[in-house]
């Protein structure tokens, strides 16, 4: 349950509450949110390169996602959708549009990179 990447709110509230009842009292339904963001994207990256090559890291002053690659080169950016404007709001608004725009923007760096 701890590695449990939630795909909708309702995962969201299942991995908080087991979280809670396990001494981690300090997280949020923020943090579990952004931290399944970075999460899953870092898996879609580790599934389509076999191993876990490039990392995904938050950019935090622009609150998108930077994909470094294996040589610590930033090599693209995940951003939310614009009508959404933050990965937050995205997720929280329609989470299989935020999977399918974050595989969408993942599969253009694959193939520009």
């Amino acid at each position: 349950m701890y590695n449990m990447i939630p795909d909708t709110m309702g995962d969201v509230a299942v991995k908080l509450a087991w979280l809670h009842a396990n001494g981690f009292e300090n997280e949020t339904e923020d943090s579990v949110i952004l931290q399944g963001i970075v999460d899953a994207a870092n898996n879609m990256f580790e599934e389509a390169l076999g191993d876990p090559y490039w990392t995904v890291l938050w950019d935090q002053e622009n609150f998108k996602l930077k994909v470094r690659d294996a040589m610590g080169e930033i090599i693209g950016y995940l951003t939310p959708r614009e009508e959404a404007g933050n990965y937050l709001d995205d997720f929280k608004q329609n989470s299989i549009l935020t999977w399918r725009h974050m595989s969408a923007q993942s599969n253009e760096i694959l193939k520009n990179n």
